[in-house]
């Protein structure tokens, strides 16, 4: 069995997309940066990714936009807080959710790119590893160009399942690396409809623990899915044209 990661299809004919490609490589060149047709493979991916990179990082523009309005901050309130009431009432679910929140964790994903690589899923592993590694700085940046604080800071009487994270909030590093690590499965294993299906509902479910243990809020979490996507994405089309 070939556990090598599925090529993906290009989003233009291959013949348009080497053309743009060429192009772009000729620009550089003209700007004098020498050795730019060596890029041309890395360029015509780039080109293939570009239409879905544009949709999500447009949306994480968009929720970090929504940052400056009053009135989306408090609908993020009350969405945070209706789910978060429900914790502390059963507490099977409180353990659940803190488990499931953990999939959030760079250890764990460091550990799934280990499993992988173990199972002859080699190229899928390192591409996870080095995408988990890069994931976190470009997330930790972003907290601090956005500098939103904790919902706990807002909202005394949240109730938090855990502990207090010292961390600023947005966007959520924990959805961030749920979506990066389903993205990069999805596309590196060619995985059937329902597997799909279950690897971004349990992304899903990841940020929806992240606002029941009352650590972020709604934005956050879709922040995070979107800059995840997008990294995990960007990755895995880099990679692929690099191996």
């Amino acid at each position: 069995m070939d556990n090598r990661p599925a090529p993906l299809p290009a989003s233009l004919p291959a013949t348009q997309l080497k053309r743009r490609a060429a192009a772009l490589a000729g620009i550089l060149t003209g700007l004098g940066l020498s050795g730019s047709s060596s890029l041309l493979p890395l360029l015509v991916i780039l080109l293939q990714a570009s239409r879905a990179l544009a949709t999500l990082l447009a949306g994480f523009a968009l929720v970090v936009l929504s940052l400056t309005w009053p009135a989306v901050f408090r609908a993020d309130q009350r969405l945070l807080l209706a789910v978060n009431r429900h914790a502390r009432r059963v507490i099977w679910m409180d353990r659940l959710m803190f488990v499931v929140t953990q999939i959030g964790n760079g250890g764990f994903g460091l550990l799934l790119a280990l499993a992988l690589a173990l199972h002859g899923w080699g190229l899928l592993g390192v591409m996870m590893a080095g995408a988990v590694l890069t994931l976190w700085p470009l997330v930790e940046v972003l907290k601090w160009f956005t500098a939103c604080q904790r919902p706990f800071t807002h909202l005394p009487h949240l109730k938090i399942i855990g502990w207090r994270e010292r961390s600023l909030s947005f966007p959520s590093g924990h959805t961030a690396q749920a979506f990066l690590l389903a993205v990069l499965m999805d596309q590196g294993m060619a995985l059937g409809g329902l597997f799909r299906l279950g690897l971004y509902a349990l992304a899903l479910l990841v940020g929806l623990s992240r606002m029941y243990i009352g650590m972020h809020f709604p934005r956050d979490v879709a922040a995070g899915a979107l800059i995840g996507s997008a990294w995990g994405l960007l990755v895995y089309r880099v990679a692929l044209s690099l191996f």
